[in-house]
């Protein structure tokens, strides 16, 4: 499994009609070939809180 597919899978499983529409994942290019991602773990399974 690549890191794209692992995000989508993760992302899925964390789904639950709403807070898909708070939160997310956005990548973007900030020069090639070099990519930004910023993942939001906010209440999800693993977030730590800090």
């Amino acid at each position: 499994m690549n890191i794209l597919d692992w995000i989508q899978n993760r992302y899925k499983s964390q789904c639950d009609g709403q807070r898909e529409h708070l939160y997310g994942v956005k990548i973007d290019t900030i020069g090639s070939p070099r990519r930004v991602v910023d993942i939001d773990i906010a209440e999800t399974e693993g977030d730590t809180g800090g």
